[in-house]
């Protein structure tokens, strides 16, 4: 299952240039994120996601990348059948990869408030 989601900021479309740097404390490490990373409003918005034949997953975790207003990243999480049906419980299985790929990827370390976080541009 995948999910992405993809934008640009109004400012990239305009031409304005925002290069300043702001350093927010994060709990493992202190995490260095360009202000320009903030994005406030998303413009050429591109999003999905694939099931394959997962019904459901793929659109959880393209929900789980809105609720954590992160763009411009490819979340990929993928499970094998190991005999054991999981039910329902394999939908917070799959929300907890997903998660924790964000977290060990450094784009959850810190967050400035308000605004879409642009992961291409965490230094």
């Amino acid at each position: 299952m995948y999910a992405w989601k993809t934008a640009n900021s109004e400012a990239e479309i305009l031409g304005t240039n925002t290069t300043k740097s702001k350093k927010f404390n994060g709990k493992k490490s202190g995490g260095l994120i360009a202000e320009s990373a903030v994005l406030n409003k998303l413009v050429n918005l591109n999003q999905g996601f694939h099931d394959n034949n997962e019904g459901g997953s793929g659109l959880r975790l393209l929900g789980m990348l809105d609720r954590l207003h992160v763009v411009n990243v490819l979340v990929v999480v993928s499970r094998w059948y190991g005999g054991i049906a999981l039910g329902p419980a394999r939908f917070k299985c799959m929300s907890d990869v997903g998660m924790e790929a964000l977290q060990n990827g450094g784009y959850l370390e810190s967050k400035p408030g308000k605004g879409w976080i642009d992961c291409l541009k965490i230094k």
